[in-house]
């Protein structure tokens, strides 16, 4: 990193002693290339954040989901029926495994792009092509995997508010214990 920010460094201080039109086209010929080389694994290392922060959400709405069998199990002990839920925490469930599916596939696609980035600083054109469409794919995937945690959040509010009438009971979900309250 600190080879390639040098580089860049003196790229600048090339284009700024230039004093001819040739000279300044030539220092931007050069930039533009050293961005086009660096820009695909720039955009790897970024998406690779986000995957991270949306990696975190789905493991806490898989906390969440454990938690929830909890917190029916309860209720069930203590003999409430609770109708249409059933069929809401179905599907929220089933948000919850296809956004696990969908970022896991993101997973493979940063992994593969991660693989074609070498050592070396030059890239073919090729692979810098399929590094670039693997790093879209990939970003596509955390982004349709963060869609379908948002829409299972939603649905989570709703199983949550229609339990709470239902069973005339408050759901407390005690995280630091990782014990259940109905």
């Amino acid at each position: 990193i600190n080879q390639k920010i040098s580089n860049m460094t003196e790229l600048k201080a090339e284009l700024a002693a230039a004093t001819t039109k040739e000279q300044v086209k030539e220092a931007g010929k050069k930039i533009i290339s050293a961005w086009d080389k660096m820009k695909n694994i720039v955009k790897l290392h970024a998406n690779t954040v986000v995957k991270a922060r949306v990696g975190l959400v789905l493991k806490r709405a898989e906390q969440l989901e454990n938690k929830l069998d909890k917190v029916l199990q309860k209720i069930e002990e203590n003999g409430t029926t609770l109708e249409g839920v059933e069929i809401k925490i179905q599907e929220f469930s089933g948000k919850i495994a296809d956004a696990r599916t969908k970022f896991a596939s993101a997973e493979e696609k940063f992994s593969e792009a991660k693989a074609i980035k070498s050592e070396k600083d030059e890239l073919s054109e090729e692979n810098r092509k399929t590094m670039e469409n693997l790093v879209n794919e990939g970003k596509a995937l955390v982004k349709s995997a963060n869609e379908i945690l948002k829409q299972a959040q939603e649905l989570l509010v709703q199983i949550v508010k229609e339990i709470k009438q239902q069973s005339g009971q408050v759901v407390v979900v005690d995280s630091k214990d990782d014990s259940d309250a109905v």
